[in-house]
This record gives C-alpha cells, structure tokens and sequence, in this order.
C-alpha cells in the first residue's frame, strides 16, 4: 500500500520508482551494447566469408581461364607442325603412308603423355576418321560437328563440354581446321583433365564447393558434378527466376549472393565469369557454418 503525507507520494515509494527506471535503461542499455557486438561480429564474420569466397574465386577463374589458353596453345602447336602437311594429303582423298601416320601417332602420343588427352583423331567434314590414337571414339556425329565448325571458324577453338553417348564420360575437345576439308580433334576428359581444377578447395572445409555452370536462356545448366548431389554434370538445371540471377553485364563483373542452393540450404557464394567462355564458376559455402549468420 502507497503511504501518502498531504496527498504526497512517500519518499520510498519515489525511491523505488526511481530505481526501476534506472535497471529498465540500464538494461536498454545492455541490449543494445549485446546487440551491437552481435551485429559488429555478424559483419566481420560475413566480411570475412566474402573476402575468402572472393580471393578463391578469383584464383581459380585465373587458373581455369589459363587452362584453356593452355589448350589452345596445343592446338597451335599441331597447326604448325609438319602434321598438317601429312593431314592434308590424308584428307584429300590420297591414303597416308605408314610413315605419315606414324608421324601423326608419335604426335598425338606426345600431347597425351604431357597434358592426359583421352584420344586425338583425324576427321573429315562426314566425320569420318582417318587416324586416330586410342581408336574408341565412336560418336562420328560429335566428330562431325567438331570439323565442321572448326573449318567454319578458320582458328583452333576449343569446344563446349558434351556427354558422349556410348562412355557417358564428360568431354570436350580442341578442334584445329585442316585444308578446309576436316580437322584434328584432341578429346579431353573432363573427369580427368578439368574437374580436379574445378573441385579443389584450397582449407579444409565441410561445405565449400565450386562449380561450373552455364546460362542457357531462362535457366542455369551444371556443368560439373555438386558435391552432395551426384549426376548433375549437363542434367541439373535451376531457373533464372528462382535463383535471382542479374543480367549478363553484373555477372561478368561477378556477383556475390545470398540465398538457398540446390538443397535448400542458406549459402554465401560468389559468381564469376571466365573469360573467353560461355563458363560461370560458382564458389559458396553454407551459410550455417559462419561463426555468425542471418538469413536475408
């Protein structure tokens, strides 16, 4: 009961109100200072994540960009060896000689050896082979396509990853043209020859990974295995839509996202393009493993 002199409030009683209010700020004032460590801690953790996500990308957009260079650069090696010569007679009707096609063979058994091509073949404009080291690519079609565009662009191109039909294996080939009647194509592995690239993370993590990936219209194509999905290599697709995916010109600068990946799972990732490729590398970890992480 509130003791009242001349209509008054007790001494005590104002006492006791006083000291309320004071524990109320001082704890206003403790929620606050907890709430901006908590907010100054989630920052530099989420700074943190970004700057390693982004140094890692870049590193490894540097690596599999110069990795295709590397390629063309085998290409170029062959367009320019005495091999075009002995192609040219071969393509042109004439039957290469033992020799010739020993020459040929000791090539193509040198570019495998150094850089783990799977095969390398001879091919007119049917597909059609006329040599071939390591003789069980039996896809004439991907044979002809390759041939084909390569006499088209008139240079060493390296072709998009494809499945082969019979293998199932990942491939993707360097093309160089021959005497506009067919071309030379190094197959390469991209189980072998790419991937292991793609699929490195430099610390030890549990849910890091990168991937490649390309844009086809509305959708996003997988272009190498997800670490805890198997089978996506060229099957897996998500929409644009769903993944909030800016136009080409912000990817091309890199975007870093926050959102749910292919498991439903909040992750912090970084996009970026590769040069002179139709390629996106996606490089994400889960956001749950951040010392401190809010979902946006």
């Amino acid at each position: 009961m509130t003791v009242r002199k001349n209509g008054e409030e007790s001494f005590s009683t104002r006492q006791g109100r006083i000291l309320i209010v004071l524990l109320t700020v001082g704890a206003a004032a403790l929620v606050a200072a907890v709430w901006w460590y908590y907010t100054r801690q989630r920052d530099a953790a989420e700074t943190a994540a970004e700057n390693e996500l982004t140094a890692i990308a870049d590193a490894k957009t540097k690596q599999i960009a110069n990795w295709r260079s590397e390629r063309i650069g085998d290409g170029l090696v062959i367009a320019s060896s005495p091999a075009m010569r002995i192609a040219a007679r071969a393509l042109s009707g004439r039957i290469a000689t033992e020799a010739d096609r020993t020459d040929v063979l000791r090539l193509f058994s040198g570019l495998a050896r150094a850089f783990s091509y799977s095969s390398a073949t001879l091919v007119d404009l049917d597909g059609n082979v006329r040599i071939q080291l390591n003789p069980d690519h039996t896809d004439s079609a991907h044979l002809r396509e390759f041939a084909r565009a390569a006499v088209q662009s008139g240079g060493v191109e390296l072709a998009d990853l494809y499945r082969e039909p019979r293998s199932g294996r990942v491939l993707m080939a360097v093309t160089i043209p021959v005497a506009g009647a067919g071309a030379f194509v190094l197959d390469i592995d991209a189980a072998r020859f790419l991937y292991p690239y793609v699929e490195f993370w430099p610390t030890p993590s549990r849910t890091a990974e990168t991937h490649l990936e390309r844009r086809e219209g509305n959708e996003i194509l997988y272009l190498s295995e997800l670490r805890h999905k198997h089978g996506t290599a060229l099957a897996f697709r998500r929409s644009t839509a769903e993944l909030n995916v800016p136009d080409e010109e912000v990817l091309r600068r890199g975007w870093l996202s926050k959102g749910n990946d292919y498991r439903g799972v909040p992750v912090l990732a970084m996009v970026r393009s590769i040069p002179s490729s139709p390629w996106y590398l996606n490089a994400k970890i889960d956001g749950i493993c951040l010392p401190v992480w809010i979902a946006t």
